[in-house]
């Protein structure tokens, strides 16, 4: 199964732009969700956000497969 999660790609990456000579508003902190973890309250676990993003959109994509 594939599940995909409807991005406004444009909207993420807008502030990011800029050139070699020019870069964009807000580059550093952009850079920093790329390697943002996320660590649950309830019993510790820890991985990569971006892993758990796509565990929810597998979870929510099933859920609306079984309807």
């Amino acid at each position: 199964m594939i599940v995909l999660e409807d991005l406004k790609v444009r909207n993420l990456s807008k502030s990011a732009q800029g050139t070699a000579d020019n870069h964009g508003k807000n580059v550093k902190a952009k850079s920093g969700l790329n390697k943002s973890m996320f660590e649950c309250i309830n019993c510790g676990y820890t991985a990569n956000a971006h892993y758990i993003g796509a565990c929810n959109i597998l979870r929510v994509g099933n859920i609306q497969l079984a309807c």
